[in-house]
């Protein structure tokens, strides 16, 4: 959260506020890809980011998400997101106000997401 701030103070883009709708959409989502050893936008239930942001009540213009799975720590993820395009355009988008962060690991597979 605070690497993602950083960078947008230093690209001149409104800082985020943590909500914590958000952050159970993010934490369920986490989870559900650490349990099933997977990465991407969509849940195993189908679900899109959109889908679950409705599924905590979040009233909602538009919705962005980044996810990612395996990166050891917390700034090696947010660094692969600064590298992709698409990652970047989301974690800068000047409209957004608020975001939710989750963090899951499956100890069987040693899976993080």
């Amino acid at each position: 959260m605070s690497l993602l701030n950083i960078t947008r103070a230093r690209e001149k883009v409104p800082e985020l506020r943590v909500d914590v709708r958000l952050v159970r959409a993010a934490q369920v989502h986490a989870e559900d890809m650490a349990a099933g050893a997977f990465s991407g936008h969509r849940g195993s239930d189908g679900s899109l980011p959109a889908d679950r942001a409705d599924c905590v009540n979040y009233p909602w213009l538009f919705v962005a998400e980044n996810s990612s799975a395996g990166f050891a720590t917390a700034p090696s993820a947010f660094a692969a997101w600064m590298a992709s395009p698409t990652h970047r355009a989301n974690s800068l988008q000047p409209e957004a106000e608020h975001v939710g962060v989750g963090y899951a690991e499956n100890d069987d597979t040693e899976d993080r997401a």
